[in-house]
Parts: C-alpha cells; structure tokens; sequence
C-alpha cells in the first residue's frame, strides 16, 4: 500500500494524506493554499490511480 501511495505525484500524495486524516475538502484547500475544485481534482485522480494500484487488495 504505501507504494502505490509513494507513487502518486506530491500533490495528490499531500491530498491524499489529509484526507486519509480526515480533513473536509475546505481544510484541505486552506491548508495547501489552493481552491477546493483543485482538491477535489486532487483526490479524484489519486483514488483513481490508488485503486487501479490496489484494486486486488480493496
């Protein structure tokens, strides 16, 4: 698991982590300094990748 999670871009990467932390989509977006439509882009694309890396395992 956590190779597939190295894998992933550091943004989607640093998304990843909070959300995992269980921060809402609004603290993520202040926390990184971005909007929270990029966040969300974020987090689709790394569930996406993380999915298709562990999908066996899910």
């Amino acid at each position: 698991m956590q190779a597939a999670i190295n894998a992933l871009p550091p943004r989607q990467r640093e998304v990843a982590a909070l959300r995992a932390q269980e921060l809402g989509v609004a603290d993520i977006a202040l926390t990184l300094g971005m909007a929270e439509g990029t966040v969300k882009a974020h987090w689709f694309e790394a569930r996406k990748k993380l999915e298709a890396a562990l999908g066996e395992y899910l």
